[in-house]
């Protein structure tokens, strides 16, 4: 039994000894899954020094992946759309400028002139609509100050981002989609925008991962058959 305790006692030293330990290397390439299922071993009954070394890795991976998920460029307040859908918004804020608060006006015009607005429901109406037109249009300006082309952006090696087409699988099949912006959502039944909450689930992940989302219908569970990029014109 001594000689069992010396020897369980040398091969934790070396698995466990120093900043360059065998275990360190053995598992200095594992993801974050595989180390979080190492973990969840060691717990189960392993001397004290293994799992240190293994919550240690799995905590120094894990703070990896959130600094790179916190430096995705879809993450911050900028809207990642196609060139096409950055022109589709600029003709709707041009229509409203061009086309609808000037015909608004008009029928301010119109109402004033039928005398007392106090009782004038026409009146009304027309300064409501004038307000609704100027707040939408104050928003779309806001929106195009911070977009961004999709076309300009770096995309993440093998991962759903926004400018990526993906195919996943979910219980009642296998399904395509094309990650696209807010504003590309028009024409081809394909396209999410990477804001929704399905493409929000997907983004960041790639195939062969298979992901929990919560949607407003409820959780699905979907897994990623691949991933590659849409061919977009700069």
């Amino acid at each position: 039994e001594e000689v069992l305790e010396r020897t369980a006692e040398r091969l934790v030293e070396l698995l466990t000894k120093g900043e360059d330990s065998l275990l360190r290397r053995l598992l200095e390439n594992a993801d974050a899954s595989a180390l979080r299922s190492v973990r969840s071993l060691a717990r189960r009954g392993v001397d004290e020094r293994i799992e240190v070394v293994v919550s240690d890795l799995t905590l120094k991976l894990a703070t990896a992946e959130e600094k790179e998920a916190e430096s995705w460029f879809w993450t911050d307040d900028r809207i990642w759309t196609t060139k096409a859908g950055l022109e589709r918004r600029s003709a709707e804020l041009k229509h409203l400028r061009d086309v609808k608060i000037p015909a608004n006006q008009d029928a301010i015009g119109r109402a004033a002139a039928m005398g007392d607005l106090s009782e004038n429901a026409e009146w009304e109406a027309a300064i409501e609509e004038q307000r609704n037109l100027t707040n939408r249009a104050q928003e779309i300006e806001a929106e195009l100050r911070a977009a961004e082309l999709i076309e300009n952006a770096i995309l993440p090696e093998s991962l759903a981002s926004p400018g990526t087409k993906v195919v996943y699988r979910d219980a009642a099949g296998t399904h395509e989609a094309l990650i696209l912006g807010p504003w590309d959502t028009e024409g081809d039944e394909r396209v999410l925008s990477y804001r929704a909450p399905l493409a929000w689930g997907l983004l960041g992940h790639k195939a062969g991962d298979t992901v929990r989302i919560q949607l407003p219908s409820g959780v699905v569970e979907l897994t990623l058959v691949s991933v590659s990029a849409v061919p977009l014109e700069a």
